[in-house]
């Protein structure tokens, strides 16, 4: 198990993008070739993720929150706006815009309104999908596209994926 953990942004862009190949396929051996339970592929998963996370914080890096536009509820828009002392529809007019295909509401604009430097500005209310992230604690089998989308933006990701294909035996193609 390597022990460097690669943080530098703009270093794991271009790893990613070189790796879209080989990622795919790394999804394949996944869905294919892997024996394990889901079980006992998603404690390995949450193993690697607690080593990568010790020399990670995500406070000094925020780039998810500077490139993803975070879904929202109506009852989190409430949540945020009670908070915040707006009503609802400040906080949707100010902030939000409809997403079309999910019926929910997305940040108008990037980064997140919400971030202040590298910290989140209603963290105490902010929304599952961005208390979730970076989404590696769910079934790791049926969602490895969505992480490998992560994996561009997110140093966590990265680093988790390149540790699980070393310990999953994966052999470049």
């Amino acid at each position: 198990m390597p022990d460097e953990v690669i943080t530098d942004l703009a270093q794991i862009q271009r790893a990613s993008v070189a790796k879209e190949d080989e990622n795919d396929a790394f999804r394949t051996f996944v869905k294919l070739e892997v024996e394990l339970s889901d079980r006992r592929l998603n404690t390995l998963v949450s193993e690697t993720t607690a080593q990568v996370w010790k020399h990670i914080d995500c406070r000094t890096c925020a780039n998810c929150c500077r490139t993803r536009h975070p879904v929202f509820s109506r009852t989190e828009v409430q949540r945020i706006a009670a908070h915040l002392g707006l009503t609802l529809e400040e906080v949707r007019s100010r902030y939000l815009t409809s997403d079309a295909e999910t019926g929910r509401y997305i940040t108008r604009e990037l980064p997140c309104p919400f971030l202040d430097g590298n910290l989140c500005g209603i963290y105490e209310v902010r929304p599952a999908v961005c208390a979730d992230y970076p989404h590696l604690q769910r079934n790791l089998r049926s969602r490895l596209w969505q992480v490998l989308d992560n994996d561009t933006t997110c140093p966590i990701v990265y680093n988790v994926v390149e540790r699980l294909k070393k310990s999953l035996g994966f052999v470049k193609p």
